[in-house]
């Protein structure tokens, strides 16, 4: 579980502070989504999943191996003149995997995959993005949310070189299926 420090006051009446203390907390799960970026760390949790067990790689008509079967996004806005300069999301993607069909929770159908850092191509004649592994970004499950982070001072200034104020969760499936969440950003300070 993640922990920050956060700046804790006791405020008396309208405008009397009596005590402020900084202290770490544990980011508990909570069941709607959120975004925190500080100067280390950006954790982006999407809400409790509502599915209790997934089937993935399931051999049918329209398998191929990279097919997505199931994807979380996490996006935000850039300047229009850093657009394909700046990273623009994170993506977690299951893809199509022989071997299959295979049964189990969040965690299982997660497990040996990575987050790509997204970021759109300027020059591409049609829309499109590129994708690449960052080491300093991950994945954990707690229970039935799924949290992405970012980890370290040097990969939040290489992905975040202007802070978002606000960022899309989104979730999908092959059959089409998807949900979208916009979030404010939280950034705490120490």
């Amino acid at each position: 579980m993640l922990a920050l420090r956060l700046r804790t006051c006791i405020v008396v009446g309208a405008s009397a502070v009596v005590e402020c203390t900084s202290r770490p907390y544990d980011l508990l799960p909570i069941s709607r989504p959120y975004a925190v970026i500080t100067d280390t760390v950006a954790v982006f949790a999407f809400p409790f999943d509502t599915v209790a067990a997934y089937t993935w790689d399931e051999p049918d008509s329209t398998h191929y191996l990279g097919r997505p079967e199931f994807y979380w996004q996490v996006g935000w806005q850039v300047s229009v003149d850093r657009h394909g300069l700046d990273p623009q999301g994170l993506l977690l993607v299951a893809e199509w995997r022989t071997g299959g069909p295979h049964h189990g929770n969040l965690q299982l159908l997660l497990a040996g995959r990575e987050v790509d850092i997204v970021t759109w191509c300027s020059p591409c004649s049609t829309p499109a993005v590129t994708t690449v592994p960052d080491s300093a970004v991950t994945f954990t499950v707690d229970g039935r949310q799924l949290a992405l982070v970012v980890h370290g001072a040097a990969a939040i200034r290489r992905i975040f070189r202007a802070r978002p104020e606000a960022v899309t969760f989104e979730r999908g499936a092959r059959d089409g299926s998807s949900a979208e969440w916009q979030v404010t950003v939280s950034t705490p300070r120490p």
